[in-house]
């Protein structure tokens, strides 16, 4: 009798952990799924289109916020595992080098304008983080 309840406890702990990983995978889909759906936004559209044509942006360019906030929101959430790496390893990639290139000095503005030295700061680690990954698969971004 001990026994078969000893397999049944087993047996309701493996069933656990293997909802909780697949809840998990699901979850990482998910966000993949929404990251892209964001690139579809037409006002994302726009604010990148204003970002690739432009040099320079005053602090109250609302395009140049939306941008870094947008990968600020999902460098967070790379950072902390929610989404996955690979979703960079590509145009995606390459073009978030760009805005981040581009957007640099802006940022660097709204930084002394604020007083604010973490203001998009999960854009920075994930520019750091992607740009690592590109130069290692020679991937030119």
């Amino acid at each position: 009798m001990e026994l078969i309840i000893s397999l049944i406890g087993a047996f309701t702990a493996i069933s656990g952990l293997v909802i909780s990983i697949y809840g998990i995978i699901h979850n990482r889909f998910e966000s993949v799924h929404e990251f892209m759906r964001g690139f579809e936004d037409e006002d994302f559209i726009e604010a990148k289109k204003t970002v690739y044509n432009s040099e320079n942006f005053e602090t109250s360019n609302v395009h140049a916020a939306m941008v870094v906030n947008y990968f600020h929101h999902w460098g967070m959430l790379a950072k902390h595992h929610q989404l996955p790496m690979w979703v960079f390893d590509g145009a995606t990639g390459v073009g978030l080098c760009r805005l981040h290139n581009k957007l640099n000095i802006y940022v660097e503005k709204r930084r002394k304008e604020n007083n604010d030295v973490t203001y998009s700061d999960c854009f920075d680690w994930l520019y750091n983080k992607v740009d690592k990954r590109l130069t290692k698969k020679k991937i030119p971004h």
